[in-house]
């Protein structure tokens, strides 16, 4: 019995000193795990220069200033914590800026701190991108995916070489009246929208008006400056078109939209290359005017130029046609305010419209031909804008080459000396189912014995006479 309790008591103290000493062991480890959980260094390392982030350890919280071009949704930081610490997210992990991110700190011993970090600066897909100064080098414009992608504020030049393509769904906003774009000589201008999703040039939010920006103008012939599906909405002055080509400028448009100028839609000096299914519409003046016919020779009935202050293709030139020229039917007439003369062959395509300024006429000269020939469905009309008797001279033919007109009705003329809608002298012309109506004077007047065909022919208040032969100075009522 006695060995009995000896042995307990022995096992026992050996127990409790074991168990003692293992308590001991843990606390002893317990107390030496660190407590430290501390960001010691928040930066991006990956951009130029290197942008430390501002440690407010108070706070908790860490303010980096990132440069105004750096998208900030994807930026990847490089941080130093306490010895033995981690921190969540991880060093190297990109994360989205756009809004303060949270990092969590945990110590050695399982505490924990958080810091809030906020990144100062940048862009993201909610915020545009502001294009200032010239562009000098080539560019793309992309689809950032924003309400609004860019935003010019300033009139900026494409200089030098450079190309500036605008690729589909890009929306830029030109910020003020005079904000716009000017293409220099050797530039380029590209615009590569879709139906699905266009390009669109505009003015402010805040400025929805006509006139809201300056517009485009094109200095450069580079076969680059092609359009398609853009649109161009509120931009041109009353002295600054939407789009204006200077002299020897050329663009391409297929498919795209111009509205909203406070004077003519497309202004053209150079000239137009292909024109294809446009819309001008709800500008102030003309939907184009250009100097002469042959700058816009590629116009066609697929583009709609309705909707405008004055519905009217808009020629401001007489200047003799040197090269020879095809007027192809559009939507609306063509204006010709002073005129038109030619020196080459002019012809003119069923449906065609030519609406004459006052006291102004059409001369075919010498070294000229007239080929008019429209249909009964599409007949070819030259009159007056003022569609009054005598508001323009009339038609002048001076040429020996076979001049045809078919299925024509020229009107409202008969003022000048000559006192006629057509004048025919030392010319050889063909005249087949056309009407002469409301002449201030005469219908035809014939001059110095010239050779006339005809068949179906009409008069309509010709006062003075239907046929005018100056030679005999004698009236008929029909063509001899």
């Amino acid at each position: 019995m006695k060995n009995q309790i000896n042995f307990l008591v022995k096992n026992g103290c050996a127990f409790l000193v074991a168990s003692m000493l293992i308590l001991i062991t843990a606390c002893t480890k317990e107390s030496s795990e660190s407590s430290e959980k501390k960001i010691l260094s928040f930066q991006f390392q990956s951009l130029s220069p290197v942008v430390s982030g501002v440690i407010n350890e108070d706070a908790k919280t860490i303010t980096a200033t990132v440069p105004d071009e750096i998208n900030k949704e994807s930026l990847v930081p490089t941080i130093v914590v306490s010895k033995n610490a981690t921190v969540n997210p991880a060093s190297g992990v990109a994360q989205n800026f756009s809004n303060p991110v949270n990092y969590t700190v945990t110590a050695e011993d399982g505490s924990s701190v958080v810091y809030t970090v906020t990144v100062l600066g940048g862009t993201t897909a909610d915020s545009p991108e502001t294009i200032s100064g010239n562009i000098t080098e080539n560019r793309v414009l992309r689809n950032r995916n924003n309400n609004i992608d860019y935003i010019i504020s300033d009139w900026i030049s494409i200089e030098g070489n450079a190309l500036l393509t605008i690729e589909a769904g890009t929306k830029i906003v030109f910020a003020n009246t005079y904000a716009g774009l000017y293409v220099s000589e050797s530039a380029g201008l590209k615009i590569a929208g879709t139906a699905q999703n266009p390009v669109i040039l505009t003015g402010p939010a805040t400025n929805p008006n006509k006139g809201a920006w300056a517009g485009v103008e094109v200095g450069s012939n580079r076969g680059d400056n092609v359009w398609e599906y853009a649109i161009i909405e509120n931009a041109g002055q009353d002295n600054h078109a939407a789009i204006h080509l200077d002299i020897g400028a050329q663009l391409s448009m297929q498919h795209c939209r111009v509205s909203g100028s406070l004077g003519n839609g497309i202004e053209v000096g150079g000239s137009l290359g292909q024109f294809y299914a446009n819309q001008i519409t709800a500008c102030n003046n003309y939907p184009i005017s250009a100097d002469t016919p042959d700058q816009i020779s590629t116009l066609d009935s697929t583009s709609l130029l309705t909707g405008n202050g004055f519905n009217f293709i808009h020629i401001s030139s007489d200047w003799p046609l040197e090269t020879d020229l095809t007027l192809h039917k559009a939507s609306v007439p063509y204006f010709m305010e002073r005129g038109l003369a030619t020196e080459k062959v002019l012809t003119i395509e069923p449906g065609c419209e030519l609406d004459f300024g006052a006291l102004t006429e059409l001369n075919i000269y010498e070294t000229g031909k007239l080929i008019a020939e429209g249909t009964a469905a599409k007949p070819i009309k030259f009159t007056s804008q003022l569609k009054e008797s005598g508001s323009w001279n009339g038609i002048n033919i001076y040429s020996e080459l076979a001049n045809s007109l078919k299925y024509c009705i020229v009107e409202y003329a008969g003022a000048g000396n000559n006192k006629c809608l057509l004048d025919i002298s030392f010319a050889n012309v063909s005249l087949i189912n056309c009407q002469f109506n409301n002449s201030k004077h005469y219908g035809i007047v014939l001059r110095n014995f010239t050779t006339v065909t005809h068949s179906g022919c009409t008069f309509s208040n010709c006062p003075d006479g239907n046929v005018y032969n100056a030679d005999e100075e004698t009236t008929s009522a029909t063509l001899p």
